[in-house]
């Protein structure tokens, strides 16, 4: 594992309007720390797979990042994000809300370092909040009658 290496957990439920925008603003303004990028659909019925995938076609950041596309049955970001955090092997996962354009550059480094000094880091915009876990302090997740392998 690399120190300090992210993977981007991203739970998409309809939102092909601003989807792409999303998606740009991560790739555009993550570091090197970012090895790979989970993105789930979450029962998704509109155009937002197609959006990402646009999205992602215009973005080369070098073989070292990967980008896997999972599919939930499932209306629930809540699972999504546990699917993509649990598909992560690397140290950190960083959950970004689908609603959420980044335009700030390294935006993974600040939560990092804000992260290991142990300082709240909130990110400006209301209603938006990006989290930062380590992936070997998360505990088995489950959830009643769901299995998040289907």
């Amino acid at each position: 594992m690399i120190k300090d290496s992210i993977s981007i957990v991203l739970a998409v439920h309809n939102q092909e309007k601003i989807i792409g925008d999303v998606v740009k603003g991560i790739l555009n303004n993550m570091s090197n720390n970012v090895q790979d990028m989970f993105i789930i659909l979450a029962d998704c019925t509109d155009n937002s797979e197609n959006k990402i995938l646009v999205a992602l076609s215009k973005y080369r950041k070098g073989d070292y990042f990967d980008t896997k596309i999972v599919y939930s049955k499932y209306n629930s970001k809540l699972i999504a994000n546990n699917i993509g955090c649990q598909s992560s092997e690397n140290e950190y996962s960083l959950i970004i809300p689908d609603s959420m354009i980044i335009d700030e550059p390294i935006f993974d480094k600040r939560l990092l370092k804000s992260f290991e000094s142990n300082e709240i880091s909130p990110d400006p915009r209301e209603g938006n909040i990006m989290i930062l876990v380590k992936n070997s302090e998360l505990e088995d997740l489950s959830f009643e009658g769901i299995d998040l392998d289907e």
